[in-house]
């Protein structure tokens, strides 16, 4: 299932659909925190609204207890995002998961996925993040390639990686 979330008014409106493109619901197990409230409910319809207060930051899988894919507005994104930094190993993991995901589906560009691990990840140095990171790069070079791209994304790539070794201590050695 994809959890998609976005804000209408001050509510939060939480839309669960099938990524097959089918009908079928689930009684889904949502874990999710605003603003750092931990709340928790079984979503067995299509869709739950849930009051939030202005500027709410909203992690709608947090600790990825639910087995689902979640779709951010924009907004609500942006202001995940800002909270990397605080957030858990797994709940990191699971945002860029979640945006490549997105860009596989053609929800949103590869372009969003890239500015996201460029502008926020590289002061992230957790192995199973960067992993991924690299994996998801990887799965992306074809593309690049075909378009006459990949020299400039292999730049990017070493810029990111750079900042990372010099994070953990790593300095290069003829």
């Amino acid at each position: 299932p994809v959890l998609s979330i976005e804000l209408v008014d001050s509510n939060l409106v939480i839309t669960q659909t099938c990524v097959l493109g089918t009908n079928n619901l689930w009684p889904l197990p949502v874990h999710l925190t605003v603003n750092g409230e931990h709340k928790k409910f079984l979503l067995e319809r299509k869709s739950k609204t849930v009051a939030v207060p202005e500027n709410a930051v909203v992690n709608a899988n947090f600790g990825g207890f639910s087995f689902t894919r979640v779709r951010y507005s924009d907004e609500l994104l942006k202001r995940l995002v800002k909270e990397l930094p605080n957030m858990s190993k797994y709940d990191q993991l699971q945002v860029q998961s979640d945006v490549f995901f997105e860009c596989t589906k053609g929800y949103r560009l590869f372009k969003d996925y890239l500015e996201l691990i460029f502008n926020h990840y590289s002061e992230i140095n957790t192995h199973i993040v960067v992993s991924q990171v690299l994996d998801n790069f990887e799965k992306i070079m074809p593309i690049l390639r075909a378009n006459g791209n990949a020299e400039t994304m292999n730049e990017k790539i070493e810029i990111f990686l750079l900042k990372i070794f010099a994070k953990i201590g790593w300095k290069e050695t003829d």
